[in-house]
């Protein structure tokens, strides 16, 4: 530490050289999250990254000394391992990207169309999943991928009078599926999500170093509420659509072991229309998820508007009989006063 570049450095360390090190709690070294790749394909990272608390050990063992430092890198591109002549970091110019240059998941909508033309199924929604999978080294890594816009998937699915099927195919093989169910056949029922599932391959091309004995393995993992026949928390009424605004974390798993995290920055839908337009059939009228109106959930629309009403008029009721017995208590008060006044 050079004096010219650390004017206020203590005498202690004083053109003392020191390394940096990013260890975790016990001391040991730890690999920085997020900048791995495979090999023979470089890395690239363009957003800045802060490394908080990297100890600094003195490597002069007569004045041995450590600090904590913290280190904002940006713009990183690398690659190592290399087996040729060049200098330059990719011929092809494709290098994967760290987990922090992945951008937020782009929002879009998706229709399921009928046999007569009307569209049965709504869902608008910004999803990213992150995948824990099994590494060359045994070690865990983790996938993150966004769930792509139109124009990078293909949708299908069923309009059938009891249960709908709406699907997101992308990456190939990869598919995104959510089914609705009514609760009964009368137009006052409700429907809900009964299945939420990801169907996914573990690949060279998706992950980075897989491990041998996973890949061109492809699973589906479910979305599970406990024993429940039906998603519950996902529901709303028939001709309602379910809004979803806030951020939520959602856990998919399969009996093997294999799960996924769906992280939704949006989750709208409605099944059951019977329009032909690709609008939720009321805006107006919405069952909103928990996380969206700070705890259980709620209609929106017409029926909030109803309950506000009601609140008012109790709270108006209220005031008035508060008004009431003031009034009552002062002039029993007169009453008595004059009758004392005139007694004497």
């Amino acid at each position: 530490m050079m004096p010219e570049l650390f004017p206020n450095v203590e005498a202690a360390v004083a053109n003392q050289t020191l390394v940096v090190r990013n260890v975790d709690d016990d001391g040991n070294l730890m690999a920085p999250a997020g900048f791995s790749t495979r090999l023979s394909r470089c890395l690239v990272c363009n957003t800045q990254h802060v490394f908080q608390n990297l100890e600094a050990h003195g490597t002069d063992a007569e004045h041995y000394h450590d600090t904590l430092v913290t280190m904002t890198i940006s713009d990183v591109q690398f690659i190592a391992f290399k087996e040729d002549e060049t200098t330059h970091i990719s011929d092809s110019g494709e290098c994967n990207k760290c987990v922090m240059d992945i951008a937020e998941a782009p929002e879009d909508r998706f229709f399921v169309t009928g046999s007569a033309g009307e569209v049965c199924i709504i869902l608008d929604v910004a999803a990213k999943f992150v995948i824990p999978y099994k590494m060359y080294d045994n070690s865990t890594g983790h996938g993150m991928f966004n769930l792509p816009t139109q124009n990078e998937t293909t949708v299908s699915g069923q309009c059938d009078e009891r249960r709908q099927t709406v699907s997101v195919t992308f990456f190939e093989d990869w598919v995104l599926s959510a089914s609705f169910e009514k609760d009964d056949m009368t137009s006052s029922g409700n429907y809900n999500v009964s299945d939420l599932s990801l169907t996914f391959t573990y690949s060279d091309e998706r992950f980075v170093d897989p491990h041998p004995s996973i890949v061109d393995t492809t699973v589906t993992v479910h979305l599970s509420m406990g024993n429940q026949t039906t998603l519950d928390p996902f529901q709303a009424a028939l001709g309602q659509y379910f809004k979803c605004q806030k951020e939520q974390t959602l856990l998919l798993a399969d009996e093997n072991g294999n799960g996924a995290r769906l992280d939704t920055y949006k989750f709208d839908f409605q099944a059951f229309k019977e329009t032909d337009d690709n609008d939720f059939s009321d805006a107006q009228n919405f069952h909103e998820c928990s996380s969206d109106n700070g705890g259980g959930g709620g209609s929106g629309g017409a029926e909030n508007g109803d309950s506000n009403a009601i609140v008012h008029v109790v709270i108006a009721l209220v005031v008035g009989l508060a008004a009431l017995l003031l009034l009552a208590v002062f002039l029993i008060k007169r009453q008595r006063a004059r009758s004392s006044y005139q007694s004497m």
